[in-house]
C-alpha cells in the first residue's frame, strides 16, 4: 500500500461518492457473492482469491489460460 491508499469505512465511502470525489477509485477485492449481495455502481471488482490463484500459476499455465506473459 503506499501513502495515498487507504481503507475505509462504509460511511466514508458514501461521503466520497455523494461528494463526486475526482480522484476517487474504489477496488472491491469481496468474493462475488459477497458483491452480489450489493455493491456501489462506480466501483472495480477485484476478485483477490482469483488473483492469488493466477500468482501461483507456473508461467507456461498462465500463458495457456490468459494467451500473455504472466505479470
Amino acid at each position: 500500500m503506499t501513502e495515498s491508499d487507504k481503507v475505509i469505512s462504509y460511511a466514508d465511502l458514501q461521503t466520497l461518492l455523494q461528494n463526486g470525489t475526482p480522484d476517487l477509485t474504489v477496488i472491491d477485492v469481496r468474493t462475488p457473492e459477497e458483491v452480489a449481495r450489493g455493491r456501489s455502481p462506480d466501483q472495480s471488482t477485484f476478485q483477490w482469491t482469483l488473483c492469488r490463484a493466477l500468482c501461483l500459476l507456473d508461467p507456461a499455465s498462465f500463458s495457456a489460460k490468459w494467451s500473455g506473459e504472466a505479470p
